[in-house]
């Protein structure tokens, strides 16, 4: 009877203990909550601006849309230099010439955990803004239409790989195991009913202060392209439209093109000098700038399908003899965007007079056929 007496006393004890010391309950020190994040606007937009990443991860310049480099290293437009599997100059060759190795077991074309990962945090946003959010109601629909445009953004990435997929909505600890997929026609609905809120409610243009963020005109060009995917093609021409209602036009050079904030411009990632940032110059740059680079270069197929100044085409066929020519090929006759893009045996380039062919100084030529991934 002692005994069961002292330890109901200990057990009294021990939870009068942890109701009366505050600094049993302490916050951990290592993450912040999500309330902190909606304790001021310049808290939330810190959360919200970590989307924005997910458009140059999914991009070009990321390594969501393939694991192996540019997805046009798969097609007539890039070819890789490399025969070394693995290090993304190899990849792309490697699965056009062993296309077997490429299963639904393993895919560098494959995002689908990461991509999860990043939905759960859209999620986790908008149930914490439900939660915690003392902001307006005009405020939090911002906030909303950002989230919901880069949950869009997610699930597309996911659709257009896979058709149906598993449609969450809630936080991790809400979610149901085993939830089973969605059909596919239904996830193209979830996508265009996303994007549309988006659409609705994100402005035309930001002030200054936010220049960068998702608009309308990125919102209904996004929809225009994922009701592509779905062949739903009335709600892509609807969706088209609307962003050409915007103002939205062609530059009329590459270079006004590629300057930032351009008319052309519908929906950019910005790097800077001093981050973010991105090694495409170093790895794509001509050979004697950097003597690891020269990671691709653009196939004849590419150069043949610019068009000549006069909007003519081009006659290549001395060029493909077996004879061969000492003929100078006629880059100088084709479009400007020729010399925008390619860099040509004879071309300046800072300085220098490169040297594309056999013989040349930079880089090394390897007849086709001759490695096993030329």
């Amino acid at each position: 009877m002692k005994k069961r007496i002292f330890s109901l006393l200990v057990s009294f004890a021990a939870l009068g203990l942890m109701s009366c010391n505050d600094w049993l309950e302490l916050t951990p020190p290592d993450r912040v909550s999500d309330k902190a994040a909606w304790e001021s606007q310049a808290a939330t937009d810190l959360y919200v601006n970590n989307f924005y990443e997910y458009i140059a991860i999914y991009g070009q310049f990321g390594d969501q849309q393939f694991q192996g480099n540019l997805t046009e290293g798969l097609t007539e437009t890039f070819k890789y230099g490399s025969p070394i599997l693995g290090n993304r100059a190899g990849d792309s060759n490697h699965y056009v010439f062993t296309p077997e190795t490429m299963s639904s077991n393993g895919s560098m074309l494959d995002c689908w955990t990461n991509t999860y990962t990043r939905i759960r945090r859209v999620n986790e946003f908008l149930a914490a803004m439900e939660n915690y959010s003392t902001y307006s109601e005009e405020v939090n629909t911002l906030y909303e239409a950002q989230a919901r445009f880069f949950r869009a953004f997610l699930y597309f990435q996911l659709a257009k790989r896979h058709g149906g997929e598993v449609i969450i909505f809630k936080t991790l600890a809400e979610t149901v195991k085993d939830t089973p997929l969605t059909p596919a026609k239904d996830t193209w609905q979830f996508i265009y009913d996303e994007l549309m809120f988006a659409a609705e409610n994100l402005p035309e243009e930001w002030n200054a202060q936010n220049s960068g963020r998702v608009t309308k005109g990125a919102a209904y060009a996004m929809l225009s392209r994922a009701m592509l995917y779905a062949e739903r093609w009335d709600d892509a021409k609807a969706a088209g439209e609307k962003v050409l209602e915007l103002g939205y036009q062609l530059a009329p050079t590459y270079e006004a093109a590629t300057a930032g904030g351009n008319k052309e411009s519908i929906l950019e990632f910005n790097y800077l000098v001093t981050g973010p940032n991105h090694y495409w110059d170093r790895y794509m740059c001509m050979y004697h700038e950097y003597t690891t680079a020269g990671g691709a270069a653009p196939t004849q197929e590419m150069v043949e399908s610019y068009e000549a100044k006069d909007g003519s085409k081009v006659d290549w066929t001395k060029w493909h003899s077996a004879e061969g020519t000492t003929e100078y090929p006629p880059y100088e006759k084709l479009e400007p965007r020729f010399a925008a893009t390619i860099l040509y045996n004879g071309a300046m380039w800072k300085g220098v007079e490169l040297e594309c062919c056999v013989d040349g100084q930079y880089g090394t030529y390897v007849d086709y056929g001759v490695e096993p991934y030329p």
